[in-house]
């Protein structure tokens, strides 16, 4: 009885993670979003010939204000940003 019910357990997690994979463009793009100034001048070389990470390509996008970048994330159209430090202190606390 303890063998079948750790047995259809972990089948069930197995079926649950496996119906849950969706191959789309978001996941064969890791998006990066950089605020313009010094900040985009880091990525410049991105800008011109986007790397590919683990099969993925980069698309870097510039951001123009902190209250955009902001947006972008909480509306998770960017998987990584680069933004001032208060601007992160900022939204992580509204998030929580």
């Amino acid at each position: 009885m303890y063998k079948t019910t750790i047995y259809l357990l972990v089948l069930s997690l197995f079926l649950l993670t496996a119906c849950n994979r969706k191959v789309s463009q978001e996941q064969t793009t890791i998006r990066v979003a950089v605020l313009r100034g010094p900040t985009a001048i880091a990525f410049a070389s991105w800008l011109n010939k986007p790397p590919v990470i683990d099969g993925r390509k980069v698309e870097v996008t510039i951001i123009d204000s902190p209250e955009q970048m902001q947006a972008i994330l909480i509306s998770h159209k960017a998987e990584i940003a680069a933004l001032p430090m208060i601007s992160a202190a900022n939204l992580y606390n509204k998030k929580n």
